[in-house]
């Protein structure tokens, strides 16, 4: 015999007891979600996932917000990056192994690296003076900088000053001598930038070979200073051409057993992501180098960080894709043909692509 069907309608959830003070996480007395008005059952609601906490104006909330957000974030970070850096190819196969809660996503892991990456090394070269960057000065405040740093330069051989001031007032007049070749209002070029571009030629394209050569003239004018510029901010978004093509290239490679595209690109974004990791090491071992004089030391983090990148490569694939040391070793070797061919063709596409964008 079937049990009567009740009529009564469902009970809901009673409202949760208060917390104790110095306790933010706590359930709303209310028994519906304030968001979606769904029935709560616990602390999270079952349909929007917000939390269940106290009035939103408590400045308990708000400190409770930010501290969870960041033990969160840390737990999950260094997580990722230990595993990134230590355990090559293990984060690749948690991924599809489908345990992701604990790590950061692949596309988001990649690009805080690569930004992390791109804005050191413009720093680097910034402090250091290592790529060619002219100062943004007249030339007649730079000439004016000049006899001063000359003067001071004087002043402090006759007077017995330290090496260390010396060696600083020569790579300012370094720096100074090194802004001057760009070319300022009163100076002219050695080659006109009709007779420099005059040579680019290209057939069947009136329309290409005229902005071809406006380009050209644009940045012989300059001596290149806005294409080094533009070509410089166009490498980050280059990568987003030359990762897919690299992934296309791994899924030619291994091709049985049969892997979604997606397998290789994610392979490669935490590769790439691992590789960046590894050059801000070095870069800041580079640092530090610098800053105590132990020049030996910024090349050995360099040899050292290219080593440590070539073996975590082989490992990855060694891990991830499961095939034998030998077969691996072959596939490593084909895969570095094509990443230099591929980086290459990517690089040479960013400086045309930069050149007509340069104004």
């Amino acid at each position: 015999m079937s049990e009567p069907i009740s009529t009564r309608p469902p009970a809901t959830p009673a409202a949760a007891a208060p917390a104790p003070a110095g306790q933010p996480l706590a359930t709303a007395p209310a028994s519906v979600c304030r968001n979606c008005d769904a029935p709560l059952f616990g602390p999270y609601c079952a349909r929007c996932g917000q939390q269940v906490r106290g009035s939103a104006r408590a400045l308990s909330t708000l400190l409770f917000d930010a501290r969870d957000a960041l033990i969160h974030l840390d737990s999950r970070l260094w997580r990722t990056l230990h595993a990134l850096s230590l355990r090559p190819g293990r984060l690749t196969a948690e991924y599809f192994a489908e345990r992701r809660a604990s790590y950061l996503p692949p596309f988001r892991l990649y690009l805080v690296l690569s930004l992390a990456f791109f804005t050191l090394a413009a720093f680097d070269r910034l402090r250091f003076g290592d790529g060619e960057m002219p100062l943004e000065v007249s030339e007649e405040a730079r000439k004016e900088a000049q006899r001063e740093v000359a003067r001071a330069a004087e002043e402090a051989r006759a007077s017995g000053a330290p090496a260390e001031k010396l060696a600083v007032l020569d790579q300012v007049a370094r720096r100074l001598e090194k802004s001057g070749e760009t070319p300022g209002a009163d100076r002219k070029l050695d080659v006109p930038p009709e007779k420099a571009c005059e040579g680019i030629e290209v057939t069947g394209s009136p329309r290409i070979q005229a902005a071809l050569i406006e380009a050209c003239k644009r940045n012989v004018g300059d001596r290149g200073r806005t294409l080094y510029r533009t070509v410089v901010a166009n490498i980050p978004r280059m990568m987003f051409v030359f990762l897919p093509l690299m992934a296309l290239f791994l899924k030619a490679v291994y091709w049985r057993p049969r892997r979604y595209y997606v397998e290789h690109l994610v392979f490669f974004l935490h590769a790439h992501a691992a590789l960046f990791l590894v050059a801000i090491a070095a870069m800041a071992v580079r640092t530090l180098a610098r800053w105590t004089g132990l020049g030996w030391l910024g090349g050995l983090a360099a040899f050292a960080g290219w080593a440590y990148a070539t073996w975590y490569v082989w490992r990855a694939l060694r891990i991830y894709y499961g095939q034998g040391k030998l077969l691996t070793a072959l596939k490593f070797f084909a895969l570095g043909v094509a990443y230099l061919t591929f980086l290459s063709l990517t690089l040479l596409g960013t400086v045309v692509v930069s050149a007509a964008m340069a104004s």
